[in-house]
Parts: structure tokens; C-alpha cells; sequence
């Protein structure tokens, strides 16, 4: 009879092993998303589809999210790849399973229902004209891109259920911060982050990852940038080339691409700065004195922890032990 009984609850207790997983599966929570919207999404995702690629899908690869689908781009050849995700983390359609769904601004709504995802988390901007035929595939959460990086991506890490490894891994920032700030030492310095691209000029209030850092490292923003954020205009705009010299500040930030290969780099953003404006250099004391710092883009704009950490190990490579900044404003 013991042995009898014994087999039952062992029976029992395996097929509650066996059970609750699924139960855990099903089971469904409300979330509020950036549009007002209360979506009903899985407690635990288990296929995530991706409507950005260098901001979400950078975020839920770094967490260990399941990902299976996510929007991409095209290179010049037509190759699909994973801007920013195969630069940081080295994860791109070719070497893991993430299914490629079209490029950004095209999605592929066949490819996405082929993707069998559980959740659609998406920007503001890629589910803005095809959202109803996006909830006819999985539940979709719009969330918004414009909050500050990392309210961002706790939202990311809390619709995932990841939201564990989110808290353990700004813990790690914010010691970093804390040390960043002893080898720079007290200061005052300044910045802005004008931009050359394609024959343009832009002013950037915000940029991602860099400007987080810049700011709570307690750098202060200064010129069009800062009257931009007064105003409540993030990311950026563009403005005449006539405001350069306006822009000058102790350290000058700004980027160039290294997904274009030789149609990137250094040099290419030298040339669309001279194209610009050819008194460029001349007309900012930051770069005629070694004060306008160049970033690989792929790796200053994206928010994930690992470019976070990146981009504080930048900063003061390019800041820590120098002598001193003269005020420009004072010259």
C-alpha cells in the first residue's frame, strides 16, 4: 500500500512539474503602452517579435530575451543585417535565429505572421499605419522611444519579463558612473553635438547612449542643443551652418558610421563636414585644439548597457588628465 501511494505522488508531483510551465505560459498580464492602449500580453513571451532593430532588439538580446523575429536593414548589396546588434553583441540574422522580417519602414506583414510571435513590441513610428494588421497577428505593445534611454528600456526588460536582469545589470552602470566620475574629477565642462551628414548640418539635443552619459557624468550641454531641450524638441534638427561657431563648447561630440565600410569613417565625415562648411574647423575652438571627439555611431547611439559602458570608457579616455579647458566664451 506505501509503495502504492508513493507511486501516485510521484505521478502527481511530475505531472505538476510538467504543467505548471504551461500554466506560467498562458498566463497573461494588462499593460498600459505609450499610446494609452491596455493590451492583455503574456506574463513570460516566449517568441518576440522586433519592430526596431538598433534600440529593441539591441535590449533584448542583451537581457537573454527570446527574439525570434525582428525588423533589420538592407546593405548595399541587399543583405539583411542587424544594425548596431552585429557590431555590439555580435548577433545578426546569419548567426542566430532571429527570422529577418523586412527592413525598417518596410515590414513584411507575411514574414511576421510566419515568425508565430506571442508579443510585437514596436516604436511609435513602426506600427503607426499598419497597427491593426499588427494585433491581428500577436498582442502589440507601442512604447515610447522619446523617454529617457533607460525608462525605455525598463519598459523593454518589464514587457519581456526580463526585468531581473535589468535591475542587476544598472546596478553595474551606476557603480561605473560613480567611478567615472572620480578619474574626471570635479569640473564644469561643457558640450554640444553638432552634426555633417549628406550636405546638411543638424544640432542633436539628445543622442542616445552618448548624451545619457554625458549627463550624468555631469557634463552641461550648451549652444542650440540646450535651448532645443528647453523647448522640449529631443533627437534633432536641421539647422543653417552659420550656427556652427555657436555651437562651441569644451568638448565638441559627434559621429561617424562604420556599417557603410569604406563609405564610412573618419575621413567620410571629415568630408561632409568641409562640404558643410569649409571653415569648420576653424570656426570651433574644440576641434582646432583637439576638442571635437569623433564616435562610431554604431556604438554611441544605441542604448543598451553594454554601449552605456562604452561610451563611459570613451568620455574619459578623451577627458580624464587633461590640464585644463579653457572657457571658449572667454577667448
Amino acid at each position: 500500500m506505501q509503495v502504492r501511494k508513493f507511486i501516485i505522488l510521484a505521478f502527481l508531483a511530475l505531472l505538476l512539474v510538467s504543467v505548471v510551465p504551461l500554466l506560467a505560459q498562458d498566463a497573461t498580464r494588462e499593460y498600459i503602452d505609450s499610446l494609452g492602449r491596455t493590451v492583455e500580453i503574456p506574463v513570460q513571451p516566449q517568441r518576440i517579435h522586433s519592430m526596431q532593430d538598433n534600440t529593441i532588439t539591441l535590449m533584448l538580446v542583451e537581457l537573454g530575451a527570446p527574439v525570434t523575429s525582428s525588423m533589420g536593414r538592407l546593405a548595399a548589396d541587399g543583405t539583411p543585417f542587424l544594425r548596431s546588434v552585429n557590431q555590439v553583441y555580435n548577433v545578426d540574422f546569419d548567426n542566430s535565429d532571429i527570422q529577418y522580417t523586412g527592413a525598417r519602414g518596410e515590414p513584411n506583414l507575411e514574414l511576421i505572421l510566419a515568425a508565430e510571435p506571442d508579443l510585437i513590441i514596436s516604436d511609435p513610428f513602426s506600427a503607426e499605419e499598419i497597427l491593426p494588421e499588427l494585433e491581428a497577428i500577436a498582442p502589440v505593445l507601442v512604447l515610447d522611444t522619446v523617454a529617457p534611454a533607460l525608462e525605455f528600456y525598463r519598459e523593454v526588460a518589464d514587457v519581456s519579463g526580463y526585468l531581473d536582469v535589468y535591475e542587476a545589470r544598472l546596478a553595474g552602470y551606476e557603480a561605473l558612473i560613480e567611478d567615472a566620475n572620480g578619474w574626471i574629477g570635479d569640473h564644469n565642462y561643457t558640450y554640444s553635438m553638432p552634426q555633417a551628414a549628406g550636405g546638411q548640418f543638424f544640432i542633436n539635443s539628445t543622442y542616445g547612449a552618448l548624451s545619457f552619459v554625458l549627463d550624468d557624468l555631469g557634463f552641461t550641454i550648451v549652444g542650440e542643443g540646450a535651448a532645443m531641450r528647453e523647448r522640449g524638441e529631443l533627437f534633432s534638427q536641421q539647422v543653417s551652418p552659420e550656427v556652427l561657431p555657436e555651437q562651441d563648447a569644451d568638448f565638441v561630440f559627434d559621429t561617424y558610421r562604420i556599417d557603410l565600410g569604406q563609405n564610412g569613417g573618419p575621413q567620410v565625415w571629415a568630408e561632409d563636414a568641409q562640404e558643410v562648411f569649409p571653415a569648420y574647423c576653424d570656426a570651433l575652438s574644440a576641434c582646432r585644439e583637439g576638442r571635437l571627439i569623433l564616435l562610431p555611431r554604431e556604438f554611441a547611439f544605441p542604448t543598451s548597457f553594454r554601449t552605456l559602458e562604452m561610451n563611459i570608457h570613451y568620455v574619459v579616455s578623451h577627458v580624464a588628465g587633461r590640464p585644463g579647458v579653457v572657457d571658449p566664451n572667454e577667448e
